[in-house]
């Protein structure tokens, strides 16, 4: 009797009730969500899922018959509300941490959601289930990036995702936990760029959302992550895909400033990834080649020779140290410069490179 009371969780179900429209005209959903009182991360709803799971209501006709992926999901409450709106819906958490795959059964199962898929995927790793998941439309993620030593591991993943499906979004929400934490570098690495959504424009600029205590007075972020196609990273088709027009930039206040704050407006794009002919125009060295990042393809635009490469650095035997060669370098977009922006040294980038090159393999396959 005793084994068995041991590994009976002890459950506390919170209920997140989300409205919108007039009196006469009032759409609703409440959701249940069992939370475990366990000391482990993805037992209970943070402060993030709220935010998310309201951005993901507000968008709810957008997200109809559309496939859903949540990574981190814990108790699943964004991907719950978006099953729950009419989208297919996959839910996926840590592969090595079972009790956190079984919370999100149990979410399903507390909103009699019976279909919805759950699948161990591990940030950073390119397994089968994660090779074999169905074409994507949106991917949630909410407060992924609450540790620094994960952040290249979420983005490699958030990536082979983004390649695999060029027209998907990646919808995250981050807490601010430190001001010296950020994912600029690896997002401009990985080929990736962001917009933040102010959480006015949909209603989440509050203490308390979805009748909870959420988020209290946490300060959170909104942001909308896509691979880069045209410079700013979001095709005018990939925008209508998920019911992302123009207006609707504007509607949620999709500013230069804003888009500054998360490293990723167009501007910025040309200070740090200029083209050949800007490049001649400004009569670009190697010397500012470092400063602005240049990749080899650029490097060929104005003419860098190898001799150039090594006046800034960039030997054979630097890349190999790294893991990285020429066709890989242009893969993923690993500039020297970028390299010294972050501090990687050789033993560095020796203890991540094994999880860059599993996903880097994996994605030139793809490609091929």
């Amino acid at each position: 009797m005793a084994h068995s009371e041991a590994e009976t969780p002890n459950i506390i179900n919170k209920v997140f009730t989300f409205e919108e429209g007039k009196k006469r005209r009032r759409e609703t959903v409440s959701v249940s969500i069992p939370e475990v009182l366990d000391p482990q991360y993805g037992m209970y709803v943070w402060p993030c899922a709220a935010v998310l799971a309201q951005y993901v209501w507000t968008n709810r006709k957008q997200l109809k018959d559309k496939t859903v992926l949540e990574i981190g999901a814990g108790v699943s409450l964004p991907g719950v509300v978006a099953a729950l709106c009419g989208a297919k819906v996959i839910l996926s958490d840590n592969a090595q941490t079972p009790m956190c795959l079984e919370n999100c059964r149990r979410s399903c199962d507390a909103n009699g959601l019976g279909g919805v898929a759950v699948v161990g995927l591990t940030w950073g790793e390119v397994s089968p289930d994660l090779v074999l998941l169905p074409a994507l439309d949106v991917i949630l993620g909410s407060d992924v990036f609450y540790d620094p030593q994960e952040f290249e591991s979420v983005i490699v993943t958030i990536a082979f995702l983004l390649r695999k499906n060029p027209r998907a979004q990646f919808w995250t929400t981050y807490q601010e936990r430190s001001a010296d934490w950020s994912i600029e570098v690896l997002l401009r690495r990985w080929k990736l760029s962001c917009v933040e959504v102010e959480l006015e424009t949909f209603d989440a600029d509050k203490a308390e959302l979805a009748g909870s205590s959420l988020p209290g007075k946490h300060s959170i972020q909104m942001m909308i992550i896509t691979r880069k196609t045209d410079g700013v990273g979001r095709a005018g088709a990939q925008d209508q895909e998920v019911g992302h027009t123009g207006a609707q930039d504007q509607e949620v206040g999709h500013t230069g400033a804003q888009d500054q704050e998360v490293g990723c407006t167009g501007a910025q794009d040309q200070e740090v990834g200029r083209t050949g002919a800007q490049d001649q125009e400004v009569g670009h060295t190697g010397a500012q080649d470092q400063e602005v990042g240049c990749t080899g393809a650029q490097d060929q635009e104005v003419g860098c020779t190898g001799a150039q490469d090594q006046e800034v650095g960039c030997t054979g035997a630097q890349d190999q140290e790294v893991g990285c060669t020429g066709a890989q370098d242009q893969e993923v977009g690993c500039t020297g410069a970028q390299d010294q922006e972050v501090g990687c040294t050789g033993a560095q980038d020796q203890e991540s490179s094994s999880v860059f090159q599993k996903a880097v393999y994996s994605m030139q396959r793809e490609h091929k």
